[in-house]
């Protein structure tokens, strides 16, 4: 169990992980935390809403490296049913064997749209990385070129266009995400 005196090591690894302003990770109990869509507008123009929120993974993700490096393991369940489910993830943790893990390349991470591989991973690759990540995970990947992925870049690009009443707002988001000037 999570004990209380244990909080400020949840505070460390709250803010070793780089938490997105428009997402909260808050405690439920001492072993659960939930990842959570904040009630405030973080952008001034653009209308927020959990579609368009793109970095909840990166937030679970930073989560998980940064309590590993503290010592925890991390279990997550998604347990938004809709779009409009505030709670999204539940993440619950418990003692482990600390990980050597950089909290600064946590710190300096980004999200990066440009300079991404342009070929196809190799199919051992692909195996290793699904047996790294577990059975219980499910993993999904599209070789860039192939029509799924086209299909998901479209996609993402008029998600950031829906999302957007005017210029000015598009402006903001692209900004916000780091889109390519050539994708808008």
């Amino acid at each position: 169990m999570f004990k209380p005196k244990k909080l400020d090591i949840a505070k460390k690894i709250m803010i070793r992980a780089k938490i997105h302003p428009l997402i909260c990770v808050r405690i439920n109990i001492f072993n659960l935390f939930l990842v959570a869509l904040k009630n405030l507008n973080g952008l001034e123009i653009v209308k927020i809403d959990l579609t368009y929120v793109t970095s909840i993974g990166a937030v679970v993700e930073n989560f998980v490296q940064a309590a590993s490096s503290f010592g925890y393991h991390v279990e997550t369940t998604v347990i938004a049913r809709n779009s409009f489910d505030p709670d999204l993830v539940k993440l619950n943790i418990s003692k482990s064997k600390p990980l050597n893990i950089s909290l600064q390349k946590i710190l300096a991470r980004r999200t990066v749209r440009s300079n991404m591989l342009s070929k196809e991973l190799k199919a051992s690759d692909v195996d290793n990385f699904s047996k790294f990540v577990g059975s219980r995970s499910r993993l999904f990947y599209f070789p860039a070129g192939t029509d799924h992925a086209k299909l998901m870049d479209k996609e993402a690009v008029d998600n950031y266009i829906t999302q957007s009443d005017h210029k000015k707002a598009m402006e903001e988001l692209a900004s916000w995400v780091r889109l390519n000037n050539f994708l808008i």
